[in-house]
């Protein structure tokens, strides 16, 4: 039983890291699709080592927090999972708890994560920065 549950969670976590990497392809091949953190990071004109550092910073930072979100959810699953094996075993039900909370947790910082990066990337834009 143990076996096919890390099986399960290995093709789980997988799946939650190749979509986004499938998903972030298919918006590159067409650059009308970008996603909102990519909106204006190709640069332009003369190009400079601060201008590549701050493009590959954008990407970085968009893709971490699209990959953060399934991962997030994945997590409350599992953890939901965890709560309605236990049995009753209130050891397994206290640490299938923990994972649901810590994983709404995680959640809320990616929100609030995006939010920032978003708004900076944004105010950075604004400024000519």
């Amino acid at each position: 039983m143990k076996k096919t549950l890390k099986q399960l969670a290995i093709i789980l976590v997988l799946t939650a890291v190749l979509l986004p990497v499938m998903a972030h392809a298919q918006v590159q091949m067409n650059p009308d699709l970008k996603p909102e953190f990519a909106a204006n990071i190709t640069p332009t004109g003369n190009v400079n080592r601060a201008s590549m550092i701050n493009v590959l910073l954008q990407l970085a930072a968009g893709a971490l927090i699209y990959a953060a979100g399934p991962i997030a959810v994945l997590m409350i699953a599992v953890g939901g999972f965890r709560y309605v094996v236990s049995h009753g075993d209130q050891t397994q039900m206290e640490e299938a708890k923990k994972t649901i909370t810590w994983a709404i947790i995680g959640l809320f910082v990616i929100i609030i994560s995006w939010a920032l990066v978003t708004n900076v990337i944004r105010i950075l834009e604004a400024t000519g920065t």
